[in-house]
C-alpha cells in the first residue's frame, strides 16, 4: 500500500496536535566526562531548579529522569554552580522535594556504562557531565 505525501502530512499533523510527537521538546545526548576532569563521586547540597518530569515510557521503555540542581555553595571538587543529574525512572524524586534544599550523593556516569537509560536528556548541559543520583535527603 502506498501513501501520498498529503496523507503522510495529515498523519504527522494529527500526531503533533495530539501531543504524540514533540511533547517533550528537544533531546540532547547525556554528556559524560570524556577527559576525566571531574571527581568520580560528590556529596552536594542544593535546590532542584528543573525536573524533566515523569516520561510516559518510564517502566515500559528504558529511560531516565533528569534534574538541574543549583548548588547552595561552590564545591571545591566541582567548579560550577549548576550540576546535571540523571536517575532511572524507578528512583523517582518525590514532587514535595522539588525546590527544597536537598543533600545528594552522586556518582559520575562512566564512559563505558552503555545502559540504555543513559542515552539522552531534555536538558542541554552544554558539555558538563551528568551524574547518577545514588541517594538523597531533604535538608531540614
Amino acid at each position: 500500500m502506498r501513501f501520498s505525501i498529503n496523507q503522510i502530512f495529515i498523519v504527522i499533523l494529527l500526531l503533533c496536535s495530539t501531543g504524540a510527537i514533540g511533547q517533550y521538546g528537544s533531546y540532547y545526548p547525556l554528556t559524560r566526562d570524556t577527559f576525566n576532569h571531574f571527581k568520580d563521586s560528590l556529596v552536594i547540597v542544593g535546590k532542584i531548579v528543573k525536573y524533566s518530569g515523569l516520561h510516559p515510557q518510564c517502566g515500559t521503555r528504558c529511560s531516565s529522569e533528569h534534574l538541574i540542581v543549583d548548588l547552595s555553595e561552590k564545591n571545591p571538587k566541582y567548579p560550577y554552580l549548576l550540576i546535571y543529574i540523571a536517575f532511572t525512572c524507578f528512583d523517582l524524586i518525590d514532587e514535595k522535594e522539588l525546590f527544597k534544599t536537598i543533600r545528594m550523593k552522586i556518582e559520575k556516569i562512566e564512559l563505558n556504562d552503555d545502559a540504555c537509560f543513559w542515552s539522552s536528556s531534555s536538558f542541554d548541559s552544554k558539555g558538563l557531565p551528568f551524574y547518577d543520583l545514588i541517594s538523597h535527603s531533604v535538608v531540614k
